[in-house]
């Protein structure tokens, strides 16, 4: 019994010997990835998203609106010149 277990123990250990190491899969890049928010977290972040856009075209009218009075009242000051 003895002599056939070291057979079998020395003709397996040579078959094990002659199958190839398992190839190691490649490595995915180190690239962070970004997952979208989803549920609720989507909704407050789109909510933040349309806020801060309201505030940027609200800030644009205002600027567009002071650059008209500004117009205006170069264009009555040159007016009241030519008037002189």
């Amino acid at each position: 019994m003895r002599m056939l277990f070291l057979i079998l123990a020395l003709a397996g250990g040579a078959a094990v010997a002659q199958i190839p190491p398992a190839v190691p899969e490649p490595t995915p890049p180190m690239v962070p990835t970004i997952r979208p928010p989803v549920g609720a977290a989507s909704r407050a972040a789109r909510n933040e998203d349309f806020a801060r856009e309201r505030a940027l075209r609200a800030a644009e009218k205002a600027e567009d609106r002071a650059d008209a009075q500004a117009r205006q009242k170069e264009t009555a000051r040159k007016l009241r010149r030519m008037e002189r």
